[in-house]
């Protein structure tokens, strides 16, 4: 191994060596999520022994990922000053991390915070490095080698999230800061040869031998540097060594790794500083305890279904015969012997009980059965419920806290990349209520490194906690809490663009109330001027009849003096041969003469 990477070798051993412990203790809590458990010599030998193992460590550290990782986490940039087009900025670059949090997502078989959440349950530490798929397709083309693969994986986002298990990675840490972190992991040759493309010829030929490698791949404030040795020890001899990349100044002013621990500082040895969910349960050994007593009674009662039903006695050789294959089941007892029933072994209930009470233990380190989906008392009450809920989630606490730690960490490094590369950030609205489409934007130049403050929020999806916030929100803005607050609490991710949501669905429905009134006015008048119209036509009509009908009745019988017999006129009868009179009528006169013969 060239004399630059052999410092770094010897550092990577000591930093390996420090952390024998904790990786010691890491183990164990696997063991128990893996459910792999260990029992007495003694038991073993036992040929009337099953091993029955408690799935508890595993639910709960499964449990409290699903429960937090159900819903999206939420982003928060702070605002640089308490002023619109500030908090409008810092909404545009929550959706910008969030866009590139979801890519990263797409090329994963599990979500970025799921990952996290349970690494931090199961190990009170996270490890996971940010990788700009830009500046690495820059630097493997400037170095010769093959970047077509590395392009292949920037169509799926511009960063690359990988989170790792801790025992794999070795941190030294100083009062203030991470100084330097290693990656060492056993990996195929193959896989080293997919992943850079560009490796020494003694690589390749352990690929083609399907050979395993330990990789060792180490970052600090200045240096970056990676090479692996063959076999499955680590820190094997260094003339080995395969150099992949030599040590390099990587010119960023930062590690772009983010590797946390939960616990306490105040612990001297390594493996007491990290207080996961199943800390208390692995180092009383409670977990052995209960599988053991668990695997007893369901031993005892597998043993016990092979004892004799019966006890037979007397002088007779011969034994009872059993006819099991007619109506009823006989049992033919030979002359002067006895046939007695035993009774039939329980269950040892104070096996059962430890067993109860282990289990109760457990759950109080861990999680309770409220969150698993464990049964209630029938008619429990809503508030009882709520109450239960929210005391079980106080054990998620510390996970969750380290969660969204890291998580605002990788959001972070995403905004440095950003900066330091000089390439901006570019995102795509996902909103399918108001942004779906729209395209955000921040340059290099308007990210300031030192004035970065990001939170992330990992909320349960649970009904009572959304309609507590519900409630209480609405209580508060009656008394004059800003509603911008009030949306904040509730979770939601940009409480400016739903107040303005808010304030257009308000003018957009004014808008329709006026149009609406004012078709209505309309309306109302078109039918006034209808009725109007209709009203004037036929009181036209009427005119016209009564005008028509006093005409008539002045041209229908022709009179005045002219036809006045009595004035010296003619007859009307002579004039109008249509006038139906009495003598027309009957065709005679008044003295019985008719008409003809009377003219």
């Amino acid at each position: 191994m060239p004399d630059n990477l052999e410092k770094y070798r010897k550092l990577a051993e000591r930093m390996i060596q420090a952390d024998r412990d904790r990786n010691l203790a890491f183990q164990g809590y696997e063991d128990m999520y893996h459910c792999k458990a260990s029992f007495p010599n003694e038991l073993n030998a036992l040929p009337w022994f099953r091993k029955v193992v408690s799935t508890d460590p595993h639910d709960a550290i499964e449990g409290g990922t699903r429960i937090m990782t159900s819903t999206e986490p939420r982003i928060t940039v702070m605002p640089l000053a308490d002023d619109i087009d500030n908090k409008e900025e810092a909404n545009k670059r929550e959706r910008i991390l969030g866009w590139h949090l979801k890519n990263s997502n797409r090329r994963r078989s599990n979500k970025v915070e799921a990952d996290i959440m349970r690494s931090a349950l199961m190990y009170s530490a996270v490890a996971a490095n940010v990788i700009d798929l830009d500046w690495q397709v820059k630097n493997v083309g400037a170095m010769g080698g093959n970047d077509k693969r590395w392009k292949a994986m920037r169509r799926l986002g511009r960063f690359q999230i990988n989170t790792y298990n801790p025992k794999d990675v070795h941190v030294q840490r100083s009062g203030q800061m991470v100084e330097r972190v290693l990656l060492c992991q056993k990996r195929s040759a193959q896989e080293i040869v997919d992943t850079y493309g560009t490796v020494p010829e003694g690589v390749k030929k352990l690929a083609e031998e399907d050979a395993a490698v330990v990789f060792y791949d180490y970052w600090d404030l200045d240096v970056h540097c990676t090479w692996c040795e063959p076999g499955n020890t680590y820190g094997r001899s260094g003339s080995e060594g395969f150099v992949i990349l030599p040590a390099t100044p990587h010119d960023m002013p930062f590690i772009p790794w983010v590797a946390l621990m939960g616990g306490s500082t105040l612990e001297d040895k390594e493996e007491h500083k990290y207080h996961p969910m199943l800390y208390s349960v692995y180092q009383a050994h409670d977990w052995d305890t209960q599988n053991i007593v668990k695997s007893l009674y369901v031993s005892e009662v597998i043993r016990n279904a092979g004892t004799p039903p019966y006890v037979e006695s007397g002088p007779s050789e011969e034994t009872t015969e059993v006819d099991a294959a007619g109506e009823m089941m006989v049992a033919k007892v030979p002359p002067a012997n006895q046939l007695q029933a035993l009774p039939r072994p329980t269950i040892d209930t104070s096996l059962l009980a430890l067993d109860d009470r282990l289990t109760s233990k457990t759950e109080k380190s861990t999680m309770s059965r409220v969150l698993l989906g464990g049964d209630l008392p029938s008619g429990t009450a809503f508030e009882t419920l709520n109450l239960m809920t929210q005391t079980a989630l106080g054990a998620l606490k510390p996970s969750k806290t380290l969660s969204e730690q890291a998580l605002a960490e990788i959001l972070t490094l995403m905004l440095l990349w950003a900066h330091y590369t000089g390439e901006g950030l570019e995102a795509y609205g996902t909103d399918k209520r108001n942004d779906i489409g729209a395209v955000y934007k921040v340059e290099a130049d308007e990210i300031d490194p030192e004035s970065l403050y990001i939170e992330v929020e990992l909320n349960s999806d649970e009904p009572t906690d959304r309609q507590q916030r519900a409630n209480t929100a609405v209580q508060l803005m009656q008394i004059g809490y800003p509603k911008e607050y009030a949306l904040q609490d509730m979770g939601v991710a940009d409480p400016l663009k739903a107040i303005e949501q808010s304030y257009y669905e308000r003018l957009l429905d004014h808008e329709i109330n006026l149009k609406m009134q004012q078709d209505m006015a309309a309306m109302q008048m078109q039918m006034q001027q209808v009725q109007q119209a209709a009203q004037m036509q036929m009181q036209q009509q009427q005119q016209a009849q009564m005008m028509a009908e006093q005409q008539r009745q002045a041209q229908g019988i022709p009179g005045g003096e002219g036809f006045n017999p009595a004035m010296g006129g003619q007859s009307p009868i002579n004039v109008n041969s249509t006038v139906q009179t009495r003598e027309r009528v009957t065709g005679e006169t008044r003295g019985g003469v008719p008409i003809g013969e009377g003219l």
